[in-house]
């Protein structure tokens, strides 16, 4: 029969296992409000295209796209942060498709760990699309 304290320390360990199992990344939120030259608020379209990374906190984090509506020029998009992580040079190619003038901005994005953040605080002027390859 087994004591108190191994049963205890079973399901402890079980519970451990599970929420490891289960456990994510954390997603930085980007929000906040595009504008065009006029100063009128976009339609529209922003597609996230990233390549296979591992971040600060050792997640693996899978090569994959995702579509985001942008309305009356509200960006909401909440992404696994790529600062620091490995390979290198990691980065979120960021396009997006205006609908109101048919103009697609291509942009860079690298992701703090925590935020909000708005676009602006993410954008990477100094890097121009596509990312560097993973070799």
């Amino acid at each position: 029969m087994l004591g108190p304290i191994r049963i205890a320390l079973f399901f402890g360990f079980l519970a451990l296992a599970a929420w490891t199992a289960f456990a994510q990344p954390t997603l930085t939120r980007v929000l906040g409000t595009l504008y065009i030259g006029d100063g009128t608020k976009p339609t529209g379209e922003l597609t996230v295209l990233w390549r296979p990374f591992t971040n600060v906190a050792g997640y693996a984090v899978g090569g994959g796209s995702k579509q985001f509506p942008v309305t009356n020029g509200a960006v909401d998009v909440s992404l696994v942060s790529n600062t620091g992580s490995t390979p290198t040079a990691t980065c979120y190619e960021i396009t997006i498709r205006l609908k109101d003038t048919g103009v697609t901005l291509n942009e860079i994005w690298v992701i703090p760990a925590s935020g909000p953040v708005t676009p602006a605080q993410v954008r990477d002027s100094a890097k121009t699309p596509p990312c560097p390859s993973v070799k």
